[in-house]
Order: C-alpha cells, then structure tokens, then sequence
C-alpha cells in the first residue's frame, strides 16, 4: 500500500489538467496492481483455508478504499482528488473476480458479495461496506475528460480498464467485462430492493449487444454446472437458486435501471439460460 499512500491526492500546485494527473497516477500504479492480482492468482491457486482467503480479500480491499482520503495534516481537499484511489479498487476487485471465475471458485465469489467491509476514511472513522460501495464514478475522466478533449466516447473509464487489462494479461479484457457484469447480477441478486447497494458495469460498453446470458451463467444448461454456479449465488443447489431467484425478482421488479444508451448492462429478469439444467 505504500505506492497509494505515497500518491494519495491528485491536488498538485502546478499548470497541468487534473485529468491529466488522475491518469498519470493510475497509470503509475498499474506495476503494483498487476503484482497484487499476481498474488491473488497464485493465492487462488494454493488456498484450502477458504475463510483465510476471504480475509485475505477482506483486508486488500479495504487497505486500497481506505487511501481514498486525505493525509494527516492535509485540511483543505476534494472528494475529486482520490478518484485514482476509487478507479484502482474498482480494477482490483473485478479483477480478482474474474480470477476466481476462471478457476471456479464459486463458492468464494458468494463470501465476498455476501460479506460487510469494515476500513477508516479520515474524519468519518471506521465505515461498514459492502461490496457495491467499492464502486466508485469518475467525472473526471467520464466527464471533464471527455469533454475537454472532445473524445466523444461512452466512457473513458472503460477505455482506461480495457488498456490495463490487456497490459498486465492476467485475466483477458473478455474475462475481465464478465466479471464486471457479474457483480452487478449478483449484488441485484443479493440486494434485490436496494439500488444503492448495486455495482454497475462500466465495461459492459463492450460486451455483446445481443448476448442475453453473462459467462459463466450460460454453462448452466448442464445440470453438474448449474449446481456448482448456484454456489455463487449462495444456494446448495439449483433448486434452492431458483426459489431465491423468483423472491429476488419479486421484490425488484418495480426497480427499473436504466443504463443508458450504449451499455449493455445484462437483464437481470432473464439471467440464467431458459434451458437450465437440461444437460448433465
């Protein structure tokens, strides 16, 4: 964590646009992401402690979250000012999901979403989160970005974490939107009636216009698939899945989320295959 503590603020008392520092600082920390999401992968590969690991996770998350605030000493200062520290938790943790999907660590992903974070923020003290807290928008690269330099692109953000993945090449940029998606699948599914409590998927600019089913869902025609998957979502079985799903859908279905024109955000009332379990 000492590259963020180091690079905390992007307040710089020079004649440079600050969404020119904002970049230069994500851009700077990509070595320490990609030797973390390495660690991650080789700790995915050796763990058999399970709630070891998710401490692991626990602690990394929220040691990243809790560098988005000032120094001591510092007074004056804008929320805008650690938007590199959001960008960079946002990149980690859809990261290490896409990690944990690659190598089906169901059951794992489940303990993460249905989990509370606990990390200090200067002067409000310690905050109890969950996973969707750690989602954070840019409006200066979203935005003032965008604007000033007359991009004209659907976001910036998701132009940034395509580049990034496919620079550290620990996940691919196609592993890395569907995890993306399926954070938001499964923080709807966990908090059906609270909106706010949900994560959207910036990348999902590039995910297929017409795909209706977010990998690795799709695998769930096979029954053997179904009911290692219904694990992500906490159930024992698909069975038990289904049951949820149906009180999920009820208590959400007067919440509509429109994600604007552009994103493919995945519809979360027709997310598992209509030929569930059909195979072995």
């Amino acid at each position: 964590m000492e590259h963020l503590r180091g690079s905390r603020s992007i307040s710089e008392d020079v004649p440079v646009e600050v969404d020119e520092i904002l970049v230069r600082k994500i851009r700077d920390a990509q070595p320490y992401v990609a030797d973390v999401l390495r660690l991650v992968q080789a700790q995915t590969l050796d763990s058999t402690a399970t709630e070891k690991y998710v401490d692991f996770l626990d602690d990394l998350f929220c040691q990243i979250k809790s560098q988005e605030g000032p120094l001591p000493g510092v007074q004056s200062f804008r929320d805008s000012d650690y938007e590199h520290i959001g960008f960079l938790a946002q990149q980690i943790i859809v990261s290490v999901l896409a990690i944990l999907v690659k190598n089906r660590e169901y059951d794992l992903i489940w303990k993460l979403v249905d989990h509370t974070y606990f990390y200090e923020r200067r002067f409000e003290g310690v905050r109890a989160a969950t996973l969707g807290d750690f989602y954070q928008y840019s409006s200066i690269l979203d935005e003032y970005r965008n604007k000033r330099l007359e991009l004209r692109r659907l976001s910036v953000v998701a132009d940034f974490l395509k580049e990034f993945t496919e620079e550290a090449s620990i996940v691919s940029f196609a592993q890395f939107v569907q995890a993306d998606c399926l954070i938001y699948l499964l923080l709807r599914f966990r908090f059906p009636a609270d909106r706010y409590k949900w994560w959207f998927p910036k990348t999902s600019v590039y995910a297929e216009r017409y795909s209706h089913v977010t990998p690795p869902l799709h695998e769930m025609i096979s029954e053997q698939r179904a009911n290692a998957i219904a694990k992500m979502f906490g159930s024992r079985d698909t069975d038990d899945l289904l049951r949820k799903y149906e009180v999920a859908k009820t208590e959400s279905k007067d919440m509509d989320y429109n994600a604007g024109w552009g994103y493919h955000v995945p519809n979360f009332f027709a997310m598992f295959p209509e030929n569930l379990s059909t195979l072995p």
